[in-house]
């Protein structure tokens, strides 16, 4: 499958909080309850915030990905794809443009304890675990020695 990552425009909006309420939804009640209002305010903001890229499979919307460059670091903020189009190596495809867009930095990232498939997925691509509170795990993929190294020539 090509993925394709598109920035998101204002008419993507419902698209980003659909694909949040349904790939994050059965996670986020292991912890706290549903809330319609509270999910979709959270989301709304989230798509506020920019950086949101559509995640296109073959031409047809997937998923959603967001990132943000800080201090020296790129802070990946948002993953979901749509559970129909999970398990097909699309997640992983996706983290791999981010380390890209990271030029040589560290990549980070925080997600629900629950979400031990993101847990893995991201180990997979190289970020170990860093941190963790009651709610949430933190994981760091630091750059590869070539990433460094393309980067400074």
């Amino acid at each position: 499958m090509d993925v394709d990552l598109v920035p998101a425009s204002e008419s993507d909006r419902a698209f980003f909080v659909r694909v949040h309420h349904e790939s994050y939804r059965s996670t986020i009640e292991q912890l706290f309850v549903w809330d319609d209002a509270t999910q979709d305010a959270a989301a709304e903001r989230a798509f506020d915030a920019g950086g949101i890229h559509i995640v296109m499979g073959n031409g047809v919307p997937v998923g959603v990905v967001g990132w943000e460059h800080r201090d020296g670091h790129v802070w990946l903020k948002e993953l979901f794809v749509l559970p129909e189009h999970q398990g097909r190596g699309i997640g992983g495809r996706i983290i791999a443009r981010v380390v890209d867009e990271a030029r040589g930095r560290e990549v980070r990232l925080r997600t629900l304890r629950p979400n031990l498939g993101a847990v893995r997925l991201y180990q997979r691509c190289g970020f170990e675990l860093t941190g963790e509170t009651d709610t949430h795990r933190f994981l760091t993929r630091p750059p590869s020695q070539a990433e460094v190294t393309a980067q400074t020539t």
